[in-house]
Formats: structure tokens, C-alpha cells, sequence
């Protein structure tokens, strides 16, 4: 599973790194909020109930859309890399 991930969580980074690095005021909140999001739903993936709609679309070809199969991609994240933590760098 890990091996999987790994190609997400990297493009993860690069997109945070990049809108951190050259984006607006607007593209900073966001920011927050996505990265805010993220490290709740890898300490506690129902916390997604709180960030997604039923029918969120998901733009991963290997992930089925709405937020049921994004828990279980990220229950399945977790559960391969219990230590996995989330430590966002927004300036």
C-alpha cells in the first residue's frame, strides 16, 4: 500500500510547496484549509465528513469519487504507515 501512496503524497507536497511558495492571499487560505484538512483526516479519517461532501469527485483514476472511497483510501494510508503524521509548512 505504501508503495501506492507514495506517488500521491509526493504530488500532495509539490502542489502545497508551490501554492505556498507563489501563491495569493485567497490561494494561502485555501492552503490552510486543504492542509488543515488533511492532517485531521490522517489522525481521524471520519473527520472527512466534516471537509467533503458525499459526492465529492475525485480527480485520482484509481480512487472512485465520493467521500466513502477517500476514507478508505486514506484508512488504507494509515493503516499501511501507523506513524504517518501531518506537519503542513504554510508561511
Amino acid at each position: 500500500m505504501f508503495e501506492l501512496a507514495r506517488p500521491y503524497i509526493v504530488y500532495i507536497c509539490y502542489l502545497i510547496y508551490n501554492l505556498n511558495q507563489f501563491g495569493d492571499i485567497m490561494e494561502k487560505e485555501n492552503l490552510e484549509l486543504v492542509a488543515n484538512a488533511l492532517g485531521k483526516v490522517i489522525s481521524d479519517v471520519n473527520a472527512a465528513d466534516d471537509y467533503f461532501k458525499e459526492d465529492y469527485i475525485q480527480h485520482n483514476p484509481m480512487v472512485d469519487s465520493g467521500r466513502e472511497p477517500f476514507k478508505q483510501l486514506f484508512k488504507g494510508w494509515t493503516e499501511a504507515m501507523p506513524d504517518l503524521k501531518w506537519e503542513p509548512i504554510v508561511a
